[in-house]
């Protein structure tokens, strides 16, 4: 597998430097066909992050196959009701979303964030379509169920041969400072394989 990205090729990630280029509608749409095909001919698989694919959900499948590219659907929250985590529970919570568009939303718990909103709506009418995927969770968030509900929903949700793996992504920086949060990764995924598979 070769991992290419696409995701966060937007005004809303690039915006924020002083000096940005991005692509998107056709030439999106190109450039990602181009390089899935160099992948492709290197006898390796594409993988992307299933940003697109969310976000651009007709586009998407109007360019690309399900057999194209595997798709990474990261989710870092709660699936289970019973344990979503309240906006108040932590101050970085607090500020986030009481700041700009997300003040108006009066959201009270994380897992209302429209992307987690949109995220559920959309995933289990994307699994009809074939894709394979590799589910990521992640501790960056600091939700203690994350890796046990992701595992739970896609092993429940998904036929186990559009499964190709899981995997985890901290976003933290891999130095000896911050191990820990790789061994709560490794012990959180450990602890849903046991129960789950």
């Amino acid at each position: 597998y070769i991992h290419l990205g696409m995701d966060e090729e937007d005004a809303r990630h690039c915006g924020k430097y002083p000096y940005a280029v991005y692509r998107q509608g056709e030439l999106f749409a190109h450039d990602l066909r181009f390089m899935i095909d160099c992948v492709a001919d290197t006898g390796a698989k594409p993988w992307i992050w299933v940003d697109l694919l969310l976000k651009y959900t007709e586009e998407y499948t109007k360019h690309f196959d399900a057999e194209d590219a595997i798709l990474s659907p990261w989710y870092y929250n709660a699936f289970r009701r019973e344990h979503w985590t309240p906006v108040e529970s932590r101050a970085e919570y607090v500020a986030y979303y009481n700041e700009g568009d997300y003040a108006k939303l009066g959201i009270k718990w994380v897992e209302e964030d429209p992307y987690l909103v949109n995220f559920r709506e959309i995933m289990p009418k994307l699994v009809k379509e074939g894709y394979e995927y590799v589910p990521c969770a992640s501790v960056f968030n600091r939700c203690d169920w994350n890796h046990e509900d992701l595992v739970e929903y896609f092993k429940e949700g998904t036929p186990d041969e559009q499964i190709v793996g899981f995997m985890t992504a901290p976003w933290f920086s891999t130095k000896w400072k911050n191990k820990e949060y790789f061994d709560e990764s490794f012990k959180f995924f450990k602890e849903a394989r046991e129960k789950y598979y």
